[in-house]
């Protein structure tokens, strides 16, 4: 008799921890849906034809303080630097190609940017509609993988797998649902990049919670000053501008 209690109160015992993990498990489309739920009105991001980000670029030791601005446009981006009054440093892709300003090196002319940088501003321009938003329209697979701890904390982890081609890892705390990290991981002409930016103090925006932080894995980082989802941006501002051409010799009549 005891022998069958005791069978009983194990298979129970089995039944019971079984259900609770089976009802504790979180699926991906459980994560995203409360993801989602935390973000709050979506649908306002996908109706924003653009964006402009205000704020202040502060480097690693925090002796270097410069306003910046960033505007996104239909897959467009364009950031921008005042290095000094009336000098400022330019990064842009205007959705086919990659171009920069960089005062600091001599020269005031727009140049032409590498693979990378190409890629990596491809990927800024969608900063907002990330791909745990647009997953289903852009054909980028998903996958929910063990939790990991971030700074003493738990978080989901979910692993894109884009068509072109990047790998991005996204973090969020399983408490907020908010994204905490994002890994990138790329392969240009054979060599494999990562890189790493970590995202705070989110607040409330156009009913959408949004980080007002983004911080690089080397220290230093973006600090969000205002979100402008209602001025309309000059669309002329995302192409390289033409180098000014030399003047032609003149004829003093020697």
């Amino acid at each position: 008799m005891r022998i069958a209690i005791s069978c009983v109160l194990c298979w129970s015992a089995l039944f019971i921890a079984m259900f609770h993990c089976s009802s504790s498990a979180q699926t991906l489309n459980d994560v995203l849906t409360k993801h989602y739920a935390a973000m709050g009105t979506v649908e306002n991001i996908a109706k924003a034809k653009s964006c402009i980000m205000s704020g202040r670029y502060v480097n690693s030791s925090g002796s270097w303080k410069k306003p910046f601005r960033m505007m996104l446009s239909g897959g467009k981006v364009r950031s921008e630097m005042d290095v000094q009054p009336g000098i400022m440093s330019v990064t842009a892709f205007d959705g086919t190609m990659a171009w920069n300003i960089q005062p600091w090196s001599g020269s005031l002319e727009p140049q032409p940017m590498n693979k990378s940088a190409q890629m990596n501003l491809a990927l800024n321009s969608e900063l907002l509609n990330n791909d745990l938003l647009s997953y289903k329209q852009k054909e980028t697979r998903l996958e929910l993988k063990d939790k990991e701890e971030i700074d003493g904390s738990d978080c989901f982890k979910i692993v894109a797998y884009r068509k072109d081609g990047v790998i991005r890892e996204y973090y969020l705390d399983v408490d907020s649902y908010l994204i905490v990290k994002i890994v990138t991981k790329m392969t240009v002409d054979g060599e494999e990049e990562e890189s790493t930016t970590y995202y705070s103090n989110y607040r409330k925006v156009n009913g959408v919670m949004l980080p007002f932080a983004s911080e690089s894995q080397w220290g230093g980082g973006f600090f969000i000053e205002r979100y402008d989802f209602t001025t309309t941006i000059n669309e002329s501002l995302f192409s390289m501008p033409a180098k000014p051409q030399p003047k032609p010799a003149t004829n003093n009549g020697m």
